[in-house]
């Protein structure tokens, strides 16, 4: 049984067209996504590791790596949202766990 680990959740879908990799009206198999990277201690997100971005085929719905040229690209065109606050879960239980306690009076 796994307990920790990382994952990612998704920040932002690019279309094709929009990053510029094709035309509107070319029907593509793939989109671009910037994911947040987060380990996790039980399954509940303890605190973010990076940001990634990643190309989804429509076909297989699988995350593959850009080419240093296409990231570089997209890095420069779109800036990656902030890390969500509920990626820092683990942090916020611990300071309700402490401020809980506090208040109960330690009882």
């Amino acid at each position: 049984m796994i307990v920790f680990g990382w994952n990612s959740i998704l920040l932002l879908k690019i279309l094709a067209h929009e990053a510029g990799f094709a035309q509107p009206n070319e029907n593509v198999d793939y989109h671009i996504e910037i994911r947040q990277k987060y380990f996790h201690l039980m399954w509940i997100p303890f605190f973010p590791i990076g940001k990634m971005y990643a190309l989804r085929q429509h076909a297989d719905n699988e995350l593959y790596n850009l080419t240093p040229e296409a990231l570089t690209a997209l890095q420069q065109r779109f800036v990656a949202p902030k890390a969500p606050w509920y990626t820092y879960s683990l942090f916020i239980l611990i300071a309700l766990l402490i401020i809980s306690g506090i208040m109960s009076g330690g009882k």
